[in-house]
């Protein structure tokens, strides 16, 4: 049983890892060289295909990420978690906040890749130059980095949460 908790661990680590590192290569690498001139006839289908394929992923670390969380709080607690004074305790308070963030982040991750994501896609790939193109963008642009900072406070929510409260 040990040996699969580790297992669970390293899945739950590495999953995190993925999903905060391919946003941080999107954000800070892929997409400013994309927009530059030399690709300006490409970028909207060059665009819409690279966010297509890191929703597929994302949703699957995502997916994963969460159930092994069930799994790994359900190992390192048992019953305990379902009575009252765990979540009174500096634990359960701190992974409190921490799954309204997660819940927070999978909300929000869900909205911005089916519903403002694919509205921006459309928008830039009919009128890359549009005003609206230009505000649903920056929309969908601006709700992506709040899901990502929210995705960096439950790792250091994580942290606390296991080097004691």
């Amino acid at each position: 049983m040990h040996h699969l908790y580790l297992f669970l661990v390293w899945w739950h680590i590495l999953g995190v890892t993925i999903w905060l590192g391919a946003n941080f290569f999107l954000v800070l690498v892929l997409l400013p060289i994309a927009k530059k001139d030399t690709y300006r006839d490409f970028y909207p289908q060059l665009f819409a295909d690279i966010v297509m394929r890191l929703r597929a992923v994302s949703w699957f670390v995502l997916s994963s990420v969460v159930i092994s969380g069930v799994f790994l709080m359900m190992f390192r607690f048992g019953k305990v978690i379902v009575t009252w004074d765990f979540w009174r305790e500096l634990y359960g308070e701190t992974l409190f906040i921490k799954l309204c963030f997660v819940a927070a982040v999978f909300i929000g991750s869900f909205l911005h890749d089916f519903h403002w994501g694919p509205k921006a896609i459309a928008l830039l790939q009919q009128n890359p130059e549009d005003a609206q193109t230009k505000k649903m963008r920056r929309i969908s642009s601006y709700i992506g980095r709040i899901i990502f900072l929210f995705g960096l406070i439950v790792v250091f929510l994580a942290v606390k949460f296991v080097r004691g409260g």
